[in-house]
């Protein structure tokens, strides 16, 4: 079930359900958190709504091999930064 409250003047949603981990998300206006909160619990009873995945698998080191990868090439110290990563 979604809560709907005031935090810091803006609208926060927050859903529970058992099994699922809770989920909050906050709104300007109350018709866009009531929307994204139906829609949010419709997915969640059918299976399909998941929730930042790709942060909940992000490493540390996946990040610093993708920065040594892309950013590390264009500095003039190129070498030095690729071993202190």
């Amino acid at each position: 079930m979604a809560a709907i409250g005031l935090h810091r003047g803006k609208y926060q949603v927050r859903i529970r359900k058992v099994g699922s981990p809770s989920i909050s998300r906050t709104f300007s206006r109350k018709k866009d958190a009531e929307a994204w909160a139906v829609l949010t619990e419709q997915r969640m009873e059918k299976g399909d709504y998941e929730p930042d995945r790709a942060l909940r698998f992000t490493t540390l080191g996946g990040l610093l091999e993708c920065y040594r990868q892309e950013v590390t090439p264009t500095k003039r110290s190129k070498e030095i930064e690729a071993m202190r990563i």
